[in-house]
């Protein structure tokens, strides 16, 4: 039999069970289990509150039984993961939600010895569980499914470390009773798990976790609250990352004699930052990144290089393409990988990616072993000399656009993206000798630049170019920048400096003859003349650039639409829209059509100034579909706000707001633009009588400027959200809105006394005088204290509308009085006449006729004199009721019937009628009497309150008595006794008692 061979065949004497079978294994005896291998945890952990929260809500027993639930914690190396997972661990355990225990096993997925494979994994996982191991890695799955599966009380399984889905697959249970807990360097978005990604620390935990790990050694330290300013900017060379926090800590706590500023300076030089951050042999930043970038690929490690020679805050994938050599879609590629390795991080918007400060040293470090890094320093500043020349062609609208930008919105998108960048690029252009780079990007840039808003980095990089092209000998290119240059300084409101620019690009052009440039020089001195406030002298320029613009016909419409501007400024409006309309016809035959567009809205300005609406309207509409068309979205927002302007100034405010709530859609994120746009359409909703919707758009403004730290929007929102609470009849929201206004203002030291007195309103109408009384004399011996006059009469009208709310008619109409001579002595003639006509009803209340009479026929005189036809129409009501109220009731008929169709269909109209029909009551003009009072009952059933539906009735009633109809009389004063009694009028209710007690 040779060797190999299978033998089958029983001997011997003793017989019993008999197995046949190819391997036989045989385990020992089960082991013990060990289910609480956590490590312990760090006793001065900070912060994370919103991720410990996460986990907690994710490890919760019960959350989920469709599956088995797995959260994986992604981030930089160092940035604290196991630290949080552990945290995490020890908490759910402490709240009872793994009675059946915790396995904690390292995969070591970055190890330079080697990760730990899945077979080793399970092998250790099994000695934990006590449970045999058997020989292959198969078997070991199964059993340790197994295992997990029969038991029925919950446990945490916490992989630490991991480095690819592979290792952490085969560890998974198919029980859903338990919870699986993985930390990585990596996204792992292959594994079904719901992913945290950790972030570095803010600045108030980085300065909390400095502290706690100080005094967690040394409690008496203080070095932390001795100098707060030092502990900031440690976490800001640390980059806030908590492993580089800790090592910093360490160096402190070893040295307690050492200043925080000390160690500040240590750390400051970039090239020794890394090499400082060490503590001991196991804690340092550089190692740790070291076992990130081992993990890359070669194609990954030379792009993780590559970016560090971008000098700018984030990268664009177009930049990292070019600084690799590769297409764009390659290097998108690349960078998605290196984002999923946490070693860059995302930037905004999609596309850009960034580095950590700590990581980027790291890089740099790289960068500089490149043997390529001047070529891809070259590809770099050629593709951004290529990228922003496109740009150019796409703003100016010209002929010859290149396909790197889909359309101006992409454009916008770019530089948006690229703003904070670009004087870097410049700097680093002059410095690498790439002259052209360096005067021409400033250049092309500008006109992009200057359409959001100039800014000091424009000029630093006209300053660069300019000094290039000096130092080069190049007088065209120095004549460019400078013209340029004035057009940057113009747009920052910087005219003198403009001033100097332009002349001296001017008096090059004329030296070494370039008419061409000549012209566009006299173009921009017309501009700058402009902003001078010469506006003549502006004139005299352009007409001469006009004549010159003969001989360079593309160039006439630059000229054209300055000189229009001019003529405006000189209110010379046909001349100016003569010009406009010469200039449109120019680019209607060319594709300029941004630039027809925003001509078509300086016809629209002009149209509007000319008294011509509906043309102004119809030119904005038509600027309007072109931005659009060209997704242009800044001449987008420019356009609907003057659309929305007009249809506001005509009191068209439900048009308005369909103008602003496009504006709002158009802006999105978390900015200041947003906040004001949302504020604007919530303003034109109230102003639309919509104040539901509006109240819902303003909370949207209170919120974003509230993120954004802007408490003056927030205030002006907050003001217009209470106006809309007050309309919906939600006096304590509207209260609430209006003090937290008041709070505001306060705190910025102006805009709180109106506010207080609208809040006195709301006060005043909820019911709550004795408050608003409060509050309105606090503010009166305020402006009393002050000698401020008006402002004392402003508060003394307030306070009369107090004591008219109280009934107390006397205290009103003496308040009225007092406001009126103040605003009398300080000549305020508007207040005035408002105060005269509000305060007629109080002296008539208080039945003081005549001097009710006195202050509407005064009242009325200054609003035919100020021409306020709202305030006519109240006056003419006050008029009359006035002269009714003296028996003149023949001459009381003339103000009330010029009054009546000022306020058909009104809610005044009922008021009017009302005392229409006294007057020809009293006149024993019954049929007249009757028509008036019957209408105005329509009316008051319809819209108004209790109280002015009882009055109509209380006059009905006397009606009937005078004509004789008692039984009548009785029913219709019964039921305006009632309805007076219900308003709570008593005084007009025992009025009417006493006529029915008279019948």
């Amino acid at each position: 039999m040779g060797v190999g061979d299978t033998h089958n065949e029983l001997t011997g004497d003793v017989h019993g069970v008999v197995y046949q079978a190819r391997t036989m294994n045989f385990f020992a005896e089960r082991a013990a289990p060990a289910l609480s291998g956590l490590p312990r945890p760090e006793p001065d952990f900070t912060g994370r509150t919103a991720e410990l929260a996460r986990l907690a809500e994710q490890l919760r027993p019960g959350q989920d039984e469709r599956a088995v639930v797995v959260s994986a914690v992604a981030g930089l190396g160092g940035v604290g993961k196991t630290t949080l997972a552990v945290k995490a661990a020890h908490d759910a355990v402490a709240a009872g939600w793994f009675p059946g225990g915790v396995l904690f096993l390292n995969l070591h997925g970055y190890s330079p010895e080697g990760r730990v494979q899945p077979a080793d994994a399970l092998a250790t996982l099994l000695r934990d569980l006590g449970a045999p191991v058997p020989p292959n890695l198969a078997g070991r799955e199964s059993l340790y499914r197994t295992e997990l599966a029969r038991r029925t009380e919950p446990m945490l399984i916490l992989l630490d470390n991991a480095s690819s889905s592979d290792q952490v697959l085969p560890l998974l249970p198919n029980s859903r009773v338990h919870r699986v807990l993985v930390t990585s360097r990596h996204s792992l978005g292959d594994l079904g798990a719901t992913p945290i990604d950790l972030n570095v620390l803010d600045e108030a935990d980085t300065a909390k976790l400095v502290e706690n790990s100080l005094r967690t050694r040394l409690p008496d330290d203080r070095r932390v609250r001795d100098d707060p300013a030092a502990v900031a900017l440690l976490g800001e060379l640390c980059g806030h990352l908590p492993l580089a926090l800790g090592i910093a800590t360490s160096m402190l706590a070893d040295d307690p004699e050492m200043p925080i500023s000390e160690l500040v300076d240590a750390l400051r030089g970039e090239t020794t930052r890394l090499k400082e951050l060490v503590y001991g042999e196991n804690h340092a930043v550089r190692a740790t990144f070291d076992l990130s970038f081992h993990r890359l690929t070669e194609a990954q490690q030379r792009m993780f290089a590559l970016l560090a020679l971008h000098p700018g805050k984030q990268v664009g994938v177009r930049s990292a393409a070019a600084l690799a050599g590769v297409t764009e879609r390659e290097a998108r590629r690349t960078l998605d990988d290196l984002r999923r390795a946490h070693v860059v991080l995302s930037g905004k918007p999609r596309g850009w990616f960034r580095f950590h400060d700590l990581v980027r040293l790291y890089a740099v470090d790289h960068a500089r072993r490149l043997p390529d890094r001047d070529d891809a320093v070259e590809r770099l500043l050629e593709n951004y000399y290529d990228t922003v020349y496109s740009a150019q062609l796409w703003v100016i609208d010209d002929e010859g656009k290149s396909d790197t930008f889909s359309g101006i919105r992409d454009v916008f998108t770019w530089f948006e993206s690229e703003m904070s960048s670009l004087r870097a690029i410049v700097d680093l252009a002059a410095k690498t000798l790439h002259d052209r780079e360096a005067v021409m990007i400033p250049l092309l840039i500008t006109h992009i630049w200057t359409t959001t808003g100039a800014d000091e980095d424009l000029v630093h990089m006209h300053r660069i170019g300019l000094d290039v092209a000096r130092r080069a000998g190049n007088s065209f290119k120095e004549m460019g920048v400078r013209l340029s240059l004035s057009r940057t300084f113009r747009s920052l409101g910087r005219i003198d400096e403009a001033a100097v620019e332009v002349d001296l690009a001017r008096a090059l052009t004329v030296e070494h003859d370039w008419p061409e440039f000549t012209l566009r020089c006299d173009i921009e001195l017309g501009w700058v003349r402009m902003a001078q406030h010469r506006y003549r002298d502006a004139v005299e320029v352009l007409e001469r650039g006009l004549a010159a613009a003969a001989e360079f016909p593309s160039i006439e419409p630059l000229v054209l639409r300055p000189l229009a501007d001019a003529h405006t400024y000189l209110d010379e409006l046909p001349r100016a829209r003569e010009h406009v309309l010469r200039a449109l016809d120019v680019y209607q035959r060319s594709s300029l059509s941004i630039d027809y567009a925003h001509l078509l809205g300086v016809l629209a300005d002009i149209e509007g100034k000319l008294g011509d609406t509906a043309a102004a309207l119809e030119s904005h509409a038509r600027a309007l579909l072109i931005h659009e068309r060209l997704e242009y979205a800044n001449g987008q927002d420019v356009t609907l706000r003057r659309l929305a302007e007009i249809h506001a100034a005509r009191k068209e405010h439900d048009v308005e707001a369909r103008y602003l709530e496009r504006r709002a859609a158009l802006l999105t994120g978390a900015s200041e633009e947003r906040a004001d746009a949302l504020r604007a359409w919530g303003s034109s909703l109230v102003n639309a009588g919509r104040h539901a919707e509006a109240a819902e758009q303003l909370r949207a403004a209170v919120a974003l400027y509230a993120e954004l730290k802007q408490r003056r929007g927030e205030a002006l929102s907050f003001d217009w959200l209470s106006s809309a609470e007050y309309s919906l009849g939600n006096y304590s929201v509207a209260e609430e809105a209006a003090r937290k206004a008041v709070t505001l203002f306060r705190e910025l030291g102006d805009g709180w006394v109106p506010e207080s007195r609208w809040l006195a309103e709301i006060l005043r109408d909820a019911g709550k005088t004795d408050e608003a009384e409060q509050l309105l004399q606090d503010l009166l011996r305020h402006h009393e204290a002050e000698a401020d006059a008006r402002a004392q009469a402003d508060d003394l009208r307030h306070l009369a509308y107090v004591s008219n709310a109280r009934r107390d008619h006397g205290a009103a109409a003496g308040r009225f009085e007092q406001a009126a001579a103040l605003f009398e002595a300080v000549d305020d003639q508007q207040a005035l006449m408002e105060t005269l006509i509000s305060g007629c009803n109080a002296f008539s209340n208080a039945g003081n006729h005549p001097a009710a009479l006195e202050a509407a026929r005064k009242g009325l005189a200054l609003a035919r004199t100020l021409g306020a036809t709202d305030q006519i129409g109240l006056g003419l009501l006050r008029l009359g009721r006035a002269l009714n109220g003296v028996g003149e009731n023949r001459a009381a008929l003339e103000p009330l019937t010029e009054a009546l169709p000022l306020y058909a269909g009104n809610a005044h109209e009922s008021t009017v009628r009302y005392h229409l029909g006294l007057a020809h009551r009293e006149l024993r003009e019954f049929p007249s009497a009757r028509e008036h009072l019957l209408m105005g009952l329509a009316l008051d059933q319809g819209e108004s309150s209790r109280f002015d539906e009882g009055m109509t009735l209380h006059q009905l009633g006397l009606l009937h008595r005078d004509e004789g109809d008692l039984v009548e009389a009785r029913r219709l004063g019964e039921q305006a006794f009632a309805m007076l009694t219900e308003a709570g009028h008593t005084e007009h209710a025992a009025r009417t008692r006493a006529w029915l007690d008279g019948l």
